[in-house]
């Protein structure tokens, strides 16, 4: 069967649609006027005879289980139809099977096809012709409604042989037949269908036995066989039907019947004009057939308007670039091709430069020249200009392809600037050697475009740019000569460079791969590297040598003795603190340094006066009930701190310890963790507030034998430094909190700015600038009666002024650093409650202490000289001894402070390095400053 079978199959559908009875009325076929007046009669009669008859079990069977279908039944479409006469009604009384017809009837206006079907099965037996001719029918309609067509096909059969209701059941039959592909007996039915019908069926089966035909032809049918068929078909050709399924025949004959290929693309053209898209299609597949000659004369012809322009164009573009990719550049119309597709795209660089090498080729070397020069022009390449070189050497003009050779430098070509080599190279060598650097580059540029492969003319070359400012190109090149042989002299020249430029990521890869290396020279460059990166520990690891950092890794063993004296009043803000520091370091893998330090505490505050108020004096105000034995002037504590250094990407400092072990209140932890970079730092600090007895250890109350105090300031901060040269900016924030024993807790914020130049002078290194430090406090806390910290904490302080800092040059063995800071120095202190954190106190109005308990501390402000001033030191003595010392003074608080520290370290191990001796001194009295 054809593919148009399924639409054959809905369009019969459509046709038994429009045959078949409609939905809820019974519709007569033949004699359908006397067929349904006879069984309306049989209807009307209630059944009687049929119902009494004892044979008729089917029957009585269908009415005694369904009572409710006969009042289903379509009463008014039974009353419409005209009575019969009285013979007939006797006649169709006298049949049984009249009343089973009526059922089928009944159900088929219903849609109950199925049982419909049951009850015309029983009535097509009556031996009453017409309600036998019309049980058929009514059959027949039961089966086309069930789709049930080889069962209806008969009966349509018959029917129409007999010629009965020929305009309703021919069409049906002729789609039937269709469908089934039975074209012979369709052609045998035209003669009953009418004429519209006949003619429409006439198409339908040429058009299927076209279709038949066309999926009989493959790609192995012979010509004469495509021939007939388009010879029996070409009046459906001719009026432009079917013209995709013809564009497909074409197609596929294009290969092996390409002139019948042809003339059906030709027929093709004509058709659909307006329809731009199909005459592309069209006109694209012809041109793909045409013979060479054929395409030669379209490309030289005008387009003949069924396409724009610009679309005849392109194909015969394409068409011509399809040709001639499957041609041979030996074959003879090979160079016609090129010529042709230049003069049909010459602003295709592809093109131009096929057709300037033909031109070439054939000794037409003013062709060539004006197209490769156009090309050079518009879109270079080493192939034009090698093409132009050869061109003007061809036509004599030898001084002008030597200048174009300079003019394009940057080009390849073996074959011209193989010439030039030898002078290029002499010249660079030459002009290297005389530091003429501009000039060098560029002969030895030249000389490498023909010989990249020699490596004493590269290294020149890239050391002729480094003297110009070009670094990257050495440092790729050096990189990779050590990776080839490891040499020191390389990993020195390559270090040297890295110095000059700025790529830290690319240094860190290399230093990393040179503390690798088996060789000492090697791996000192690199341990140079990390102590230039404040990396000490590290430096000493990967080289065990002479040095700045020699021993930094080795264990050490310090001793400290700290001494600092604050003034204030005596017994409450005054305090002198000495201190006794152990301390014990050790290295591990990758810049490590583990340390644990113990440091007793000997604190004294002195003699608290009778006449000052501490802790709850409100309770007796008359002394009366006070145990001044409480209140401590002196105590002898205990500290501890471990901790733990990182060097590496990120610097880390990590503490742990607690407050002093013995106060009069339990200790808690502190700790630290610190995280910087070359230029900026964060820190997380927890530690005691050592301003006073009461805010270091803490005190006990004399009248309430509360214990309060012992302050702890946890404080998160941050600093960032920005270099210009020898010019600088320093940043740094700061915020703190502040909670006790039963102290009222506190906040604190602290910015500070700083800025200054910095030059060598001498063996120092001298810095000079301005600073600006501000801080505030939520709370004044700096009393002494319960509640209150005892501690320095303004509402306000600002300082401002010049500062100057002379520290010695890593050159030097020993270190050696002065700073001084002073500044116009602004502080006020806010108001504050005489107690605070009290709880619940059994005081009235009545009481003594009453006016006590509810005054005021009262705030003041002080403008003044703010100073700071320090010295401090290390000197290495020798066998791993070192010495060193820390004084300074202070006055920018309310209180001048002057310290004192002698430190003594014994290093295990070889190297005399000071490594970084600002760290590690300041790490050791930050432990008790």
């Amino acid at each position: 069967m054809s593919c148009l079978s399924g639409i054959s199959f809905v369009i019969a559908g459509l046709c038994w649609s429009y045959l078949l009875p409609a939905t809820g009325m019974a519709q007569t076929p033949l004699s359908e006027k006397k067929v349904h007046n006879q069984a309306a009669v049989v209807y009307q009669k209630e059944q009687q005879s049929v119902l009494k008859s004892t044979n008729r079990t089917v029957v009585r069977e269908s009415v005694e289980q369904s009572p409710a279908r006969v009042s289903r039944t379509p009463q008014q479409f039974l009353r419409s139809l005209p009575s019969p006469s009285s013979e007939d009604t006797q006649e169709a009384a006298a049949d049984p099977l009249a009343a089973v017809l009526a059922y089928g009837w009944q159900e088929y206006g219903l849609e109950n096809y199925a049982q419909a079907k049951k009850f015309f099965l029983q009535a097509v037996i009556s031996k009453n012709v017409e309600n036998r001719r019309n049980a058929e029918y009514g059959l027949m309609y039961s089966y086309l409604k069930l789709g049930e067509t080889d069962s209806a096909l008969p009966l349509l059969q018959h029917f129409v042989a007999r010629g009965e209701q020929l305009e309703s059941t021919a069409p049906v039959l002729a789609a039937l037949l269709f469908d089934r592909g039975d074209i012979e007996a369709l052609q045998e039915l035209l003669p009953k269908l009418s004429p519209a019908d006949q003619k429409e069926w006439r198409e339908r089966i040429v058009f299927a036995q076209f279709q038949d035909a066309l999926v009989a032809l493959n790609e192995g049918s012979r010509q004469d066989e495509v021939r007939n068929f388009l010879q029996q078909y070409r009046p459906v050709l001719e009026e432009c039907r079917q013209q995709e399924q013809f564009f497909r025949l074409a197609t596929l004959f294009m290969k092996d019947s390409p002139y019948l290929a042809k003339n059906i693309f030709a027929d093709l053209r004509k058709c659909l004009p307006e329809d731009h898209h199909w005459q592309e299609r069209v006109l694209r597949e012809q041109l793909q057939v045409m013979s060479n000659n054929e395409l030669f004369t379209a490309v030289s012809i005008p387009f003949d308007g069924t396409v724009s322009e610009s679309t005849w164009k392109r194909l015969l573009k394409e068409t011509t670039w399809q040709r001639l990719e499957q041609l041979e550049p030996k074959d003879p119309v090979y160079d016609s091709f090129v010529q042709a597709l230049y003069e049909l795209d010459p602003n295709n660089p592809e093109a131009a430069s096929m057709a300037a090498w033909s031109c070439y080729q054939r000794g037409e070397y003013a062709c060539a020249g004006d197209i490769f020069s156009t090309l050079l022009r518009n879109n270079p390449t080493d192939d034009t200009l090698l093409g132009l070189a050869y061109t003007l050497q061809k036509k004599g003009e030898s001084a002008e392809a030597l200048y174009l050779l300079d003019q394009h430098s940057d080009r390849k070509s073996e074959l011209l600037n193989q010439l030039r080599y030898d002078l290029h190279a002499t010249l660079g060598g030459n002009f290297y050697l005389s530091k003429d650097y501009e000039k060098a580059v560029v002969h030895l540029e030249l000389a490498l475009i023909q010989r990249p492969e020699n490596v004493d003319l590269e290294q020149m070359l890239l050391w002729s740019r480094f003297h110009l400012g070009e670094s990257k190109p050495l440092v790729e090149f050096l990189w990779q000569q050590y990776e080839q042989d490891e040499a020191a002299d390389t990993a020195i020249s390559l270090s040297h460079v890295l110095g000059v430029i700025e790529d830290p990521e690319f240094t860190k890869e290399v230093m990393a791969r040179f503390a690798e290396s088996e060789k000492a020279e090697v791996r000192k460059v690199a341990g140079e590297y990390a102590f230039r990166q404040n990396h000490p520990v590290l430096a000493d690891q990967i080289y065990q040598g002479p040095g700045p950092y020699a021993g930094s890794a080795a264990p050490a063993l310090d001793s400290l003795f700290h001494f600092r004296s604050k003034g204030g009043d005596e017994g409450t803000s005054s305090l002198n603190a000495a201190t006794l520091v152990a301390r014990q370091t050790f290295s591990s893998h990758s810049g490590k340094t583990w340390s644990i330090a113990i440091f007793p505490l000997s604190i004294d505050s002195g003699s608290l006066a009778a006449d000052v108020q501490v802790g709850s004096a409100f309770r007796s105000p008359d002394q009366s009930q006070v145990r001044p034995e409480l209140w401590e002037e002196d105590a002898f504590a205990l500290g501890w701190r471990g901790g733990l250094q990182i060097e590496g990407e990120l610097d880390w400092d990590i503490g742990i310890g607690s407050t002093p072990l013995n106060g009069v209140i339990s200790p808690t932890l502190v700790g630290r963790l610190q995280g910087s970079g070359s230029d900026w730092g964060f820190a997380l600090e927890r530690d005691s507030v050592k301003e006073s007895m009461l805010s270091w250890l803490g005190q006990t109350d004399p009248y309430s034998g509360q214990a309060w105090g012992r302050v702890v300031e946890t404080k998160l901060g941050g600093h960032k430094t920005i270099s210009l040269n020898d010019w600088w900016l320093a940043v740094e924030g700061q915020y703190g909190w502040y909670n006790g024993e039963r102290v009222e807790q506190n906040t604190s914020l602290t910015v500070s700015l700083s800025g200054g130049y910095t030059e060598d002078w001498d063996d120092f290194e001298q810095s000079t600038g301005l600073f600006l430090f501000a801080r505030g406090f939520e709370r004044n806390s700096n009393f002494y009666t319960f509640g209150h910290g005892g501690y320095y904490s303004p509402e306000q302080q600002i300082i401002a002024g010049p500062f100057f800092r002379l520290v010695t040059s890593v050159a030097t063995n020993y270190w050696l650093e002065a700073s001084c800071s002073a500044g116009l120095n602004y502080r006020k202190t806010d108001d504050a409650p005489r107690y605070a954190r009290l709880g619940a106190v059994n005081v009235g109005a009545e009481d003594p202490g009453w006016d006590d308990l509810l005054g005021t501390y009262a705030g003041e402000s002080d403008t003044g000289l703010g100073l700071d001033a320090r010295v401090r030191g290390i000197l290495p003595l020798s066998n791993g001894w070192f010495i060193g010392g820390d004084a300074s003074i202070n006055n920018v608080a309310d209180f001048t402070q002057w310290q004192v520290a002698v430190a003594l370290r014994y290093r295990f191990g070889k190297g005399m390095g000071l490594g970084l001796p600002e760290r590690d001194l300041s790490m050791l009295t930050g432990l008790v400053q």
